[in-house]
Order: structure tokens, then C-alpha cells, then sequence
């Protein structure tokens, strides 16, 4: 979905792509310069649906929290002005665990003036996208960072986008 302008509006647009399970979306992800046009949209609003007193600058109307970064990842430079993703996730959308495989080693140096110790750990994560699976064939059984962010690597097994981790809304 794009969206002309950043909004509460545009939110609204992006949860109601879930239509009946538009309650699913239950957090919003987005770059600051997205929050603050939101905010800024919404303070200058002359119907008095918003005052400054009474706008809380975590959440949406309907209670959805706001996780705020800065992150490159949330910014699309390929045409100017910079457009921004807004990411409305549903509960377990992204899944990051620890697979309980941590082992470390410690080495033990004597015989100079100072003992020496070397350190090496080393353990590994599962991650899950909701609605999708990783296909191993295309993206590898280990994957580095860029693979992960390879769309093509990822399967979807859902149906119904309802059923997935949620919908990407790309604001200017």
C-alpha cells in the first residue's frame, strides 16, 4: 500500500487490508520522521479530535503501541523525496529465539609475564516470519544478514494475508 501522506488515516487504510481481523495489527513499526508527521497531521487537526493535552504520542487510537527507529532498513532512497516503510505486525509476527546450543571456550596461556586468556563463544538463533517459511533450496541452510532480507528466500504458506505478520505501508 502507498500512501500520500503520513497519517492516523494512513494507518487506518493500512489495518483495514485486514478487514475483519483488522484487531490482528497490533503494533506499528516505523522511522521517526513517520511518527512525526503523524503527530504533526493529528496536533493541527482543527475538528478537536486531538489536543496537545490529551495526545498520546505511543499509541494509535485504537491502543496499538508505536516501536520507533531510525533504522536504514525503513527508508526507500531509490526515488526522491525519501519514502518511508510503516510496518503494522500482528501478534508473533517475527519470531527471534535461541536455539540452546551456546558453548564457550576458554584458553589458558602460562609462562610469560602476564597470563593470557582467550575467550571464544559461539551459539545460534531460529527465526520465524509468520505466514512464511524459509526456503533453503534459494536462501541457504546458514544464512547471512542479506539473504534474510532476500524476499525471494522466503515462502509464503498462508493463504489468506490475514494470516500472515501483518501489512507494509509506504509513506513519503
Amino acid at each position: 500500500m502507498s500512501a500520500n501522506d503520513t497519517t492516523f488515516n494512513s494507518l487506518l487504510a493500512g489495518s483495514a487490508l485486514f478487514g475483519d481481523r483488522s484487531d490482528a495489527i497490533r503494533v506499528w513499526a516505523m522511522h521517526s520522521k513517520s511518527m512525526f508527521d503523524i503527530f504533526g497531521v493529528a496536533l493541527a487537526n482543527s475538528t478537536g479530535l486531538f489536543t496537545f493535552g490529551t495526545v498520546n504520542v505511543r499509541q494509535d487510537g485504537f491502543g496499538r503501541p508505536f516501536i520507533i527507529s531510525d533504522s536504514p532498513s525503513l527508508i526507500e532512497t531509490t526515488a526522491a523525496p525519501d519514502k518511508h516503510y510503516i510496518a503494522g505486525m500482528t501478534t508473533g509476527a517475527v519470531v527471534v529465539e535461541m536455539n540452546g546450543d551456546f558453548v564457550q571456550n576458554v584458553e589458558t596461556k602460562n609462562g610469560n609475564e602476564n597470563i593470557a586468556r582467550t575467550i571464544q563463544s559461539e551459539w545460534s538463533y531460529n527465526l520465524g516470519i509468520k505466514g512464511y517459511s524459509w526456503d533453503k533450496t534459494t536462501g541457504g541452510k546458514s544464512p547471512n544478514d542479506a539473504a534474510i532480507a532476500t524476499a525471494d528466500n522466503w515462502d509464503r504458506n498462508m493463504s489468506s494475508h490475514k494470516d500472515t505478520a501483518g501489512v507494509l505501508l509506504l509513506a513519503k
